[in-house]
């Protein structure tokens, strides 16, 4: 019976105006380098220009308008 009732509608929060909040988010993601299966050093990755290390994800939200900016940058600390 209870999958016949009408489901809750959703409830969702927006201010009012454009920028009265912005929701930020950093995340820290790993960069591998490319192993070749067939080398006979199999082992570590070396670090090389734009290889091994870390890259992160700025991405900041308008409540408003929902509108999503997202970008890769080198550390946590973007202009």
């Amino acid at each position: 019976m209870r999958d016949l009732e009408l489901a809750e509608p959703v409830r969702r929060y927006e201010r009012e105006h454009p920028g009265d909040m912005i929701h930020i988010d950093i995340k820290k993601l790993g960069r591998f380098d490319k192993i070749d299966i067939g080398s006979p050093e199999i082992g570590p990755a070396k670090a090389t220009a734009g290889g091994v290390g870390w890259e992160f994800v700025h991405v900041c939200i308008d409540d408003h308008s929902r509108v999503a900016f997202s970008q890769i940058l080198p550390d946590e600390k973007g202009q």
